[in-house]
């Protein structure tokens, strides 16, 4: 399969983000917001020339290091799952900057926005994306839970990784749902915390009890 085909999603998300820059371009302001305060007050600006296609850059450097390591992270002499699911991943990594591209050009362009609640939506999706990917990797050495105790057992890093998938969607759900009800950054930061503690306690219970 070919690096298009297996990558283009990512690549048409990267497209659309240089797209939305270009296209908004001669409509933006001299100097554009690129940076919020946890509180939604803007505290950084650029010269468009650089915020307009920063995030679309930042999304050619995130995709070509993804692909660069998909040999690594997702071998063709895996299970078929593998490289679907890590395929899937580097798609909503992809995600990312043309997520917030949209919401940057928005803003700029004057338009009633509240950006903490816009990116807090994107971060709680993105949560939902990942964690359904989590459960159906094999072990490898990019993306899961990866800990020496997972990485040294199969049972351990399967059943480690489909738990830990299920907190992370259901952490994108309560993401999501705080947006709308308080600062969903807050709500974000607390979840990937905990979701992250809690799954290299689970993950290293079960691999003490395997040992055992």
């Amino acid at each position: 399969m070919t690096l298009f085909r297996r990558y283009w999603l990512a690549l048409l998300f990267v497209a659309c983000a240089f797209c939305i820059a270009a296209v908004s371009y001669a409509w933006l302001p001299e100097r554009i917001a690129v940076h919020w305060t946890l509180w939604g007050e803007p505290n950084r600006w650029m010269p468009k020339q650089i915020g307009a296609f920063i995030l679309p850059a930042i999304g050619v450097a995130l995709t070509a290091i993804l692909i660069v390591l998909a040999p690594r992270a997702a071998p063709d002499s895996q299970p078929s799952s593998l490289p679907r699911a890590y395929t899937r991943v580097v798609a909503a990594v992809s995600a990312i900057p043309l997520y917030a591209t949209i919401g940057i050009v928005a803003v700029a362009l004057g338009l009633e926005f509240d950006m903490i609640t816009y990116v807090a939506v994107g971060l709680g999706v993105l949560l939902m994306l990942l964690g359904n990917s989590f459960g159906k990797t094999t072990r490898n050495p990019v993306i899961g839970v990866r800990l020496p105790w997972t990485m040294a057992s199969p049972e351990v890093w399967s059943r480690a990784n489909r738990f830990t998938g299920w907190l992370m969607v259901l952490g994108g759900a309560a993401t999501v749902i705080g947006a709308f009800i308080t600062n969903g950054i807050i709500v974000a930061l607390c979840v990937m915390g905990a979701t992250t503690i809690v799954s290299i306690v689970y993950s290293y219970a079960i691999a003490r009890r395997l040992r055992t």
